[in-house]
C-alpha cells in the first residue's frame, strides 16, 4: 500500500499546554506574607559568587519588596549575600551586598532605574499564578534572570557577593541586621503566597539547562547542586534536600516538631498529569506497509497512544481508532489508508494529556470514541514540558 507524503508530513506530536508546574509535583507550601518562611540552617556548602538559584513561586502584586530566596544578613558582618526577590511593580529581581557592605540591585537599581549593563525584558510574575524563577551568575559576574524557563534579563557585570555573612538561607524571607556588630539580624521581606519545589547549585546553569529544568524538573545527582526542596513530604516539620549536601530545612523560624506560628501551611494536591511527547521521527516501511515512530516520551506519562483518523477530516479531527498503550519511546503504526493523520498523545492512569494545539493556535480536541483506550483529559493537571 502507497502511504501519502503528505499524510506523513502532517503525523503531529502533542504539544505541551503550559498550565501547571513541573511533572510530579504533589506538594507545595502557602506562606502569609506576615511571618511564614523556611528555614536551612547555614552551611558552607551554600552558594555565593557561582550560583544557579531556581523555584516555583506564586505571589500576587506585592507592597515592597518580597523574597523568593535568600542568604541574608547576619548580626555580625551586616552584610547579606545575594537576594532573588520580587519588586513592589511586580518584576523579578536580584539584589546584593559585597565584602564592603555595598548594595547593588538588578536588573534595575535600588531605586528603580534600569542599569545600562542589562539587557530587560518581561520580568512580570506578579500575577498569582505559579511562575518558575531562576537566577544565575557566573564567576566573571554576568548576572541573568528568567521566568518560566526563558531568560529575561542579563547583565553583563554584577558585584560580587560577600561571603562573610553565616545566616541561614531562607525562603519566603530575607534577614536585615540594625547596628552591626553586635545588632539581630531580623527577617523581613516576607513573601505572601506559595513556594514549591526549590533547588541552588554551585555552578551556573545555561539557558539550555534552565529551560530543561523548568520542563523536567531537576534530578538528584546533578554536578554542583547543594540543594533540593521538593517538598513532597505531604505535612510536618521538616524538608528533605535530595541534593548530596543533605542541607536539610525546617518550616519557620524553629525546627521543634511542634512547629510555631512562622509554619507556612502545607497545600496537598494530586500529582500532575501528562505532558508532551517530542521530537517525532517517522520512517516508512515499505514491505510491511507501517510507519515506525520513535519519539521522546510525555513527561509524567506511564504510557502513549496513538490516535488516528482519515486525512480529509483533520480540520474537524475526526479520529477513527487508536493504537493503545505503545512503548514509551516508539510505535508501529499500520496503514489504515492512502491518506491519514495521527497524534501521539501521553497517559498516566486515567488521564490523557494534551493533543497540542492546530496552527491557529487553537487546542485540538481530545478523542472520545476511540475504543480501547481513551481516558478523560486533565489538562488543569497538565505538566509544563517534555
Amino acid at each position: 500500500m502507497t502511504l501519502s507524503l503528505r499524510a506523513v508530513s502532517i503525523g503531529l506530536v502533542s504539544l505541551c499546554l503550559l498550565l501547571a508546574p513541573g511533572p510530579g509535583r504533589a506538594g507545595l507550601l502557602e506562606l502569609d506574607g506576615i511571618d511564614d518562611r523556611l528555614t536551612v540552617p547555614f552551611s558552607p556548602t551554600f552558594p555565593t559568587e557561582n550560583f544557579t538559584l531556581m523555584a516555583w513561586v506564586r505571589t500576587a502584586l506585592p507592597a515592597t519588596d518580597v523574597t523568593v530566596l535568600a542568604r541574608g544578613e547576619d548580626g555580625v558582618s551586616g552584610h547579606q549575600s545575594w537576594q532573588l526577590h520580587v519588586t513592589p511593580t511586580g518584576q523579578l529581581g536580584f539584589r546584593i551586598d559585597d565584602a564592603a557592605g555595598t548594595r547593588s540591585c538588578y536588573p534595575f537599581d535600588c531605586s528603580g532605574v534600569a542599569l545600562p549593563e542589562c539587557t530587560i525584558g518581561d520580568l512580570f510574575v506578579a500575577d498569582d499564578t505559579m511562575r518558575h524563577v531562576t537566577a544565575t551568575r557566573t564567576l566573571a559576574g554576568e548576572l541573568a534572570l528568567y521566568v518560566d524557563g526563558e531568560p529575561q534579563a542579563t547583565c553583563t557585570s554584577s558585584a560580587t557577593p560577600s561571603a562573610n555573612s553565616t545566616q541561614s538561607l531562607t525562603l519566603g524571607c530575607t534577614h536585615e541586621t540594625t547596628d552591626p556588630p553586635s545588632g539581630t539580624a531580623s527577617p523581613t521581606g516576607f513573601l505572601a503566597g506559595r513556594i514549591e519545589s526549590a533547588a541552588a547549585w554551585f555552578i551556573d546553569l545555561n539557558a539550555d539547562q534552565v529551560w530543561r529544568r523548568y520542563c523536567r524538573g531537576v534530578f538528584l545527582d546533578e554536578d554542583g547542586l547543594v540543594g533540593l526542596w521538593e517538598m513532597n513530604e505531604d505535612g510536618g516539620q521538616s524538608l528533605t534536600d535530595l541534593s548530596t549536601a543533605r542541607n536539610d530545612a525546617f518550616l519557620g523560624a524553629d525546627p521543634d516538631g511542634a512547629g510555631d506560628p512562622a509554619d507556612p501551611l502545607w497545600i496537598v494536591g494530586p500529582p500532575w498529569g501528562p505532558g508532551e511527547a517530542t521530537d517525532l521521527r517517522v520512517r516508512l516501511d515499505r514491505p510491511s506497509a507501517t510507519l515506525q515512530l520513535s519519539f521522546e516520551p510525555a513527561c509524567d506519562a506511564s504510557q502513549h497512544v496513538v490516535h488516528v483518523g482519515p486525512l480529509d477530516a483533520v480540520s474537524t479531527y475526526e479520529y477513527q481508532f487508536a493504537e493503545c498503550f505503545v512503548g514509551p519511546t516508539s510505535a508501529t503504526l499500520s496503514a489504515s489508508g492512502p491518506s491519514f493523520f495521527f497524534v501521539v498523545v501521553g497517559q498516566r492512569d486515567d488521564a490523557e494529556g494534551s493533543y497540542g494545539r492546530d496552527s491557529s493556535g487553537i487546542e485540538r480536541p481530545e478523542a472520545t470514541d476511540t475504543v480501547g483506550c481513551d481516558a478523560d483529559q486533565a489538562l488543569n493537571l497538565a505538566c509544563r514540558c517534555p
